[in-house]
């Protein structure tokens, strides 16, 4: 042998290739001379026959080939190793292995983080119906005007609200009750309540549908749920993100067509969450929530906010183009105002670039729809989790095609603890109002 030429590669036999030796088979094979039986179309003890297995020593093994005295090990007879890249050793007949002297490594903790992260997708995925929404939306179910999970209808009567107002006797109403997008305007409502002095909001968190300077010209006094949708906001844009990057909604569908028994049970690769940098857009009740759970789960936290705040660490972004450039994924949780009305535009989504996504639990009138969804037809974002949108119920027709948008009908508020939380605090606001005493949660004093 010269002294440049480089030493004969070690023998290694793969009986059906493992997925990781797929995907990375040119790499693999700078190093080791792999011996693929799979290529082969003999039976497995005709191939090592002829394949001059007693030069083999050890085995790169899948989860699904049994290994065995019977079926590998007395067609091998100088196997030393086995290297399996499953976490599971079922398949490995281990006390022959350690009669036999031959080492078995695991793939140690390679899908520990992994499996943590689906596991925790999948149980918010059950306990909040994020998969079920999707389908739900889907199958067109939201602009059919069905109601989903705890969704409530304020009235039944067939009048607009005006007319509804005006036909009866409104005139004794001091308070008002609000549930839903009602927009809260002079024509609309507060004309026909001369003499209304408190709003209670229960339903949303979100101001932009109440026209607060008419009602404070008028004295009538405003209340809100607080942070009453807090945790479940922020429970939901984790499991938007987590079922991106792990394709669980769309991994269901795959089950159910029944694509998953003519594929060898090979799904494709999703994304770890760990070590991802978030870009949090709105670092308020909602948003710190947010910060607090996906830094629990390992990921770097990076934010934007009308001002910086310095009771946390995590580092500030006022340029919005500068934080998607820095980060992996934007999580929008701000208010919708003139000034974040489509601040997601094409140039924050070039600068969030082709492994970027977008989770909106916010407001839909924050993205460019038709700018998101031109990146999204086109490649130019990798995937986004959408729980609002800019025409709610309507939802553009391209969304509803790609595996890689998970979409909600507007529920990432909608938990039966929310509910029970904004009843104390919309209880708590009228006893207050009726009794003469301070607001629990006022937006503003009448």
């Amino acid at each position: 042998m010269s002294v440049d030429a480089k030493p004969p590669l070690h023998k290694v036999l793969i009986i059906k290739p493992p997925p990781a030796f797929t995907i990375h088979e040119s790499e693999f094979s700078q190093h080791f001379h792999f011996i693929k039986a799979s290529d082969s179309p003999l039976p497995l003890p005709n191939f090592l026959a002829a394949a001059n297995s007693a030069g083999i020593t050890a085995l790169l093994a899948s989860g699904h080939v049994p290994l065995n005295a019977r079926d590998v090990f007395d067609y091998i007879p100088n196997l030393r190793c086995i290297v399996t890249t499953t976490a599971g050793l079922n398949q490995i007949d281990l006390p022959e292995c350690r009669r036999r002297g031959i080492a078995v490594a695991s793939a140690g903790d390679s899908y520990s983080v992994d499996c943590a992260d689906h596991a925790v997708a999948l149980l918010i995925d059950v306990l909040r119906k994020v998969t079920a929404g999707d389908g739900f939306l889907r199958r067109g179910g939201w602009t059919d005007k069905r109601e989903y999970c705890l969704g409530n209808r304020a009235y039944d009567s067939p009048l607009s609200l005006p007319e509804y107002l005006a036909a009866t006797n409104s005139s004794g109403v001091t308070a008002m009750l609000i549930g839903g997008h009602v927009p809260i305007t002079a024509a609309d409502v507060l004309d026909h309540l001369p003499n209304l002095r408190l709003l209670v909001i229960t339903i949303i968190a979100g101001l932009n549908h109440i026209d607060l300077e008419e009602s404070g010209h008028r004295g009538i006094a405003v209340s809100y749920a607080d942070d009453a949708y807090s945790d479940d906001c922020a429970d939901f844009a984790v499991a938007l993100f987590i079922n991106h990057l792990h394709k669980v909604s769309a991994g269901d569908r795959f089950v159910r067509r029944g694509d998953w028994c003519s594929t060898d049970g090979l799904y494709c690769l999703g994304h770890r969450l760990k070590g991802k940098k978030i870009g949090v857009v709105g670092l308020g009740s909602i948003g710190c929530r947010i910060a607090k759970r996906l830094e629990a789960l390992g990921c770097k936290i990076l934010y934007n906010s009308r001002k910086e705040k310095p009771s946390v660490s995590y580092p500030y972004y006022s340029d919005i183009h500068e934080l998607a450039a820095n980060s992996d994924a934007l999580v929008l949780s701000c208010a919708l105002t003139d000034e974040t009305r489509h601040m997601i535009n094409k140039e924050v989504l070039t600068a969030l670039g082709k492994e970027g996504v977008i989770i909106n639990i916010a407001r839909g009138p924050i993205i460019d729809e038709n700018e998101l969804v031109r990146f999204l037809v086109e490649g130019k974002i990798a995937g986004a989790g959408l729980d609002v949108f800019e025409k709610e119920p309507n939802v553009p027709k391209e969304l509803l095609a790609m595996d890689n948008v998970v979409l909600s009908p507007h529920a990432a508020y909608l938990t039966h603890e929310s509910f029970r939380d904004v009843f104390e605090f919309a209880k708590g606001n009228l006893q207050a109002f009726f009794s003469n005493k301070p607001l629990l949660s006022p937006v503003m004093d009448g």
